[in-house]
């Protein structure tokens, strides 16, 4: 089945279904991520007026809350939910743990490395090739023929510009879609510019000084391992460990009920190593700590409900990465 058929389908099956649906994306959840979200609700309920469509509980990022702010928008959250009310899991490759009912029908919109999800898809949009969740949410506007309002342009380009780094990483089929947003929104892109061009936040710039102070160094076969850990803004902080030269950055924010762990690497990392974070590195985690994750070839976060041991962390990362560079330099 092409991914436009399953597409076609997803449609179909909103015109025939007023089943309520929920959407959960991942923890801290970003740009691409909440403006998916906004987009897919406008979506559905232009298909669909009866369709209830909430949020799960969400785990919002700095960045996602200021573009709330921005659109004058509020998501539609719940924290309860009936077995029976339909999952889509958006920009998110694992099933919250729990959301994750054997009987609840679920359906993934995704552009993530693909992880085994243990349970039957009503309907499996996942397109790992594209730049972002929001990418895929345009070309379900596209094919359903659906209007686009000004609040789903702008979300599904901040998305977009999230994702991509403010076009920094593009595919050349992107800009057929970056014009379908803007023919009848000229200006979003100019109005959107200034959250992603914004100083950091005095709060996350403090992380990253942290984490620079708090760094280990490690050497495996010439690559500049760099191991941190903070309270918050973990992302921000493996960024800024890329930025001051290290080939791989592994941070670990540790709250007093849980852990989320954000992992960085060079483009030569993973072109050299052959090693894709997303693919290789978080189902380690996943296996060995159970919670959950999921990522990219260069970025990626994984989510424990429990206060990691930091020394237990780095040592199980460390041996898995030296493992998995040694044997890659064999091959």
């Amino acid at each position: 089945m092409t991914d436009h058929k399953n597409i076609e389908e997803f449609i179909s099956w909103l015109r025939k279904n007023n089943k309520s649906i929920i959407l959960a994306m991942h923890n801290q959840a970003d740009p691409d991520a909440v403006g998916s979200a906004i987009a897919l609700i406008h979506l559905i309920k232009y298909i669909n007026p009866q369709i209830e469509v909430s949020v799960y509980d969400p785990d919002l990022s700095g960045l996602s809350q200021k573009l709330l702010l921005h659109l004058d928008y509020e998501l539609p959250i719940v924290s309860e939910y009936d077995i029976s009310t339909l999952l889509i899991l958006l920009d998110n490759p694992s099933i919250p743990l729990k959301l994750n009912q054997p009987e609840r029908k679920k359906i993934i919109i995704d552009h993530h490395v693909k992880q085994e999800i243990k349970t039957k898809l009503l309907f499996d949009i996942r397109k790992r090739k594209v730049t972002s969740t929001a990418e895929i949410i345009v070309l379900i506007y596209q094919i359903g023929n659906i209007p686009l309002n000004a609040i789903s342009v702008k979300s599904l380009l901040a998305g977009i510009i999230f994702d991509t780094r403010r076009f920094l990483y593009v595919k050349n089929e992107l800009f057929n879609k970056i014009i379908y947003l803007l023919q009848d929104y000229p200006t979003a892109y100019r109005e959107l510019l200034p959250l992603f061009t914004s100083t950091r936040s005095l709060d996350e710039r403090i992380a990253c000084i942290k984490a620079a102070q708090r760094m280990k160094r490690v050497e495996i076969k010439k690559f500049q391992i760099l191991l941190s850990h903070v309270s918050s803004f973990e992302a921000a902080a493996a960024r800024s460990l890329i930025s001051l030269g290290g080939d791989l950055s592994i941070v670990v924010a540790r709250l007093s009920d849980h852990s989320r762990i954000s992992l960085r690497a060079t483009s030569e990392f993973t072109k050299t190593t052959n090693i894709s974070l997303g693919r290789d590195i978080i189902p380690l985690l996943i296996e060995r700590f159970e919670g959950t994750g999921g990522g990219h070839d260069g970025a990626a976060g994984y989510n424990s409900s429990t206060r990691m041991d930091l020394k237990l962390v780095f040592d199980f990362l460390l041996h898995n990465l030296t493992d998995l560079i040694k044997k890659n330099e064999e091959n």
